[in-house]
């Protein structure tokens, strides 16, 4: 559901009485220091504002009351995707539990340049040494065994059918707070004993589409680790490479190709499982 007026860039996923998902928008950010700047944050507010004018039961958990809802997390401006909101401070505190604890499982999908399975394509390859291994035939016989030879040739040259790629990425990432950037450190480079440990798990689900959960929360985690991986995120203007920005300007891409398409989590009063997903 979208919210009409000024607000028709908050889209509720999902809302009541202890909690609410909202689709935060590319370009958008959950919180911002410039007052002048509309963010996530003031939008719900207001949100809740006019829905508490209009309607209201404020005794229900204390919903609307003296408490403002609080993101339990974020997103980096340029990501669109879920984010979840606590209505009460009970919600709030127990979500922030689940956080802290990684009970939470957040999946991201992205758009990347190039393609984790060319690896595996590479080292499929038709090993032309093998004829010369074999003993020279006749002229007669070779020209009857070229019928059977010219199939496999050709079929060699089709490409191959996809199969899904599943893998982790684990590395170390030290953050820059002058430049707002992260980056791969190693042991040999200084800034390593400062960095933090990131891991990444993805499966290929299509050429260059990925599917990614997290296991930490890093400064730009996806970003920095696909990057160093040799596969930016398509978009993405800040760890671009000059190929994946050529990539970027043909495919007439606009913004960041990453999404925080589905959230899971322990729902703070019914103590069930739940899972929240992005509608673009």
């Amino acid at each position: 559901m979208s919210t009409g007026g000024k607000q028709n860039r908050l889209k509720i996923l999902y809302e009541d009485d202890a909690i609410i998902a909202v689709g935060k928008p590319a370009g958008l950010a959950v919180q911002t220091k410039n007052f002048a700047e509309e963010d996530l944050e003031s939008l719900l507010r207001k949100y809740m504002a006019g829905k508490n004018a209009s309607s209201l039961n404020r005794n229900k958990m204390g919903a609307g009351r003296d408490f403002s809802p609080a993101p339990i997390h974020r997103l980096d401006q340029p990501v669109q995707g879920v984010v979840l909101f606590a209505k009460t401070k009970e919600a709030a505190a127990e979500l922030n539990r689940q956080m802290a604890n990684r009970q939470m499982e957040k999946i991201y999908e992205a758009v990347i340049y190039g393609s984790f399975a060319e690896v595996l394509t590479h080292q499929i390859e038709f090993p032309e040494k093998e004829e010369s291994k074999q003993p020279k035939k006749s002229p007669e016989k070779e020209e009857s065994k070229q019928p059977k030879d010219i199939p496999e040739k050709e079929e060699s040259k089709q490409p191959k059918e996809f199969s899904p790629v599943k893998g982790v990425l684990k590395d170390v990432l030290y953050r820059d707070g002058r430049t707002n950037t992260s980056r791969v450190v190693t042991p040999e480079e200084k800034e390593f004993q400062e960095g933090k440990e990131a891991v990444l798990y993805y499966e290929e689900t299509a050429p260059g589409v990925l599917r990614i959960r997290l296991e930490s929360g890093r400064h730009h985690q996806i970003r920095v680790q696909l990057a160093h991986a040799g596969h930016p995120i398509l978009g993405d203007l800040k760890y671009a490479t000059k190929e994946s920005m050529e990539e970027t300007r043909k495919r007439g891409i606009h913004r960041l190709q990453l999404t925080a398409s589905e959230l899971t989590f322990i729902h703070p009063v019914t103590k069930k499982k739940m899972t929240v997903k992005y509608e673009d």
